[in-house]
């Protein structure tokens, strides 16, 4: 499967000149690129380096500095050819914690780990169906809970073929899928909320499986509301619904400031429509007003929309607070 394109290219982009690096950045700060290898920035550390040594001999000011170091390093994230999905790094160093106890995966029979490879292959793969996934259980005689299965769970999120009879389907055979949390703190919810294909019906399906999922917070501090609001792929009418719907299920999350200092409305005023954003400030009035004080670009919404969203959204974040334009960021920036 093709790598996560965080932030995508739009004809209608408000500020084409400053898409690469506002990008970037935002996806440093405001988007879901999350835990990955230690040694993950290690392709960009030069690059940093070179733009503090600019930075620091007047070459640039110190907000371009950090957009570009933050281009840098997302770059060098986003170009990493790993086994994660949705930005996801599921390290195996956190086995004990999070996926299966050593003592456990030492019982496994060879037939049963061949299975789990086959699994893990087939959920991150361009050929994911409820046939071909069927066809693989049935071959291999499994009965609910045989085996743990959490991160091919994880993959089956995130691929674009994910249907909500696959969803069933790996339920029905390994439930406790349901619930497994990867490295970084991420649960199905938070992995399947950036997927372009998910449907209302998929989650509602994962949070029947694990009721708690809508109000997990991730490392980053993100409900799985946070992970929508980033998810500029998915289509207008399911966003809209599933937006809704996470909403109505815990009202809280609209007014939870993740790691960062982003609310809902700063990642959703980056990457989605002037509807959307409106669902988020009736549920949070005000909240177009709130400036991200703790961030490291702190900054309005109206600022994010600038930067990487479109023309529409810019033009109604400005008539709600027409102030904005005036507004600097914690750089000095407009």
């Amino acid at each position: 499967m093709k790598d996560m394109v965080l932030f995508c290219g739009d004809n209608n982009i408000a500020n084409p000149a400053s898409i690469n690096v506002a990008a970037a950045a935002a996806a440093t700060s405001t988007g879901e690129v999350v835990e990955v290898e230690k040694d993950a920035d290690a392709d960009a550390s030069a690059s940093a380096s070179a733009t503090a040594h600019e930075t620091a001999n007047g070459g640039v000011s110190g907000a371009e500095a950090a957009m570009t170091s933050a281009a840098a390093v997302n770059q060098s994230r986003m170009s990493r050819n790993t086994t994660r999905q949705a930005g996801v790094y599921i390290s195996t160093s956190t086995m004990s914690k999070k996926g299966y106890p050593p003592a456990a995966k030492a019982q496994l029979s060879e037939e049963e780990e061949f299975f789990q490879y086959q699994l893990a292959k087939l959920c991150s793969s361009d050929s994911l169906s409820i046939e071909g996934l069927r066809r693989l259980i049935e071959r291999h005689g499994l009965k609910p809970n045989d085996i743990f299965i959490g991160k091919s769970f994880l993959a089956a999120c995130y691929n674009e073929r994910v249907t909500e009879e696959i969803i069933q389907c790996l339920l029905e055979y390994f439930p406790a899928a349901g619930s497994f949390t990867a490295h970084g703190g991420k649960i199905p919810l938070h992995v399947a909320c950036l997927n372009k294909n998910l449907t209302l019906n998929i989650v509602q399906l994962l949070i029947a499986a694990d009721p708690k999922s809508v109000r997990s917070v991730d490392s980053n501090g993100r409900f799985p509301l946070h992970s929508l609001c980033t998810n500029r792929r998915l289509d207008e009418k399911a966003s809209m619904e599933i937006l809704k719907f996470l909403i109505e299920k815990h009202p809280e999350a609209v007014r939870h400031a993740d790691n960062g200092g982003y609310l809902p409305i700063h990642h959703g005023g980056s990457a989605r429509s002037p509807d959307f954003c409106r669902v988020l400030i009736e549920a949070y009035p005000g909240s177009d007003r709130i400036n991200n004080e703790r961030g490291e670009y702190g900054s309005l919404p109206f600022h994010w929309a600038c930067a990487i969203n479109t023309v529409a959204t810019v033009e109604y974040l400005y008539k709600l607070y027409p102030e904005a334009i005036h507004h600097t960021t914690s750089n000095g920036g407009y």
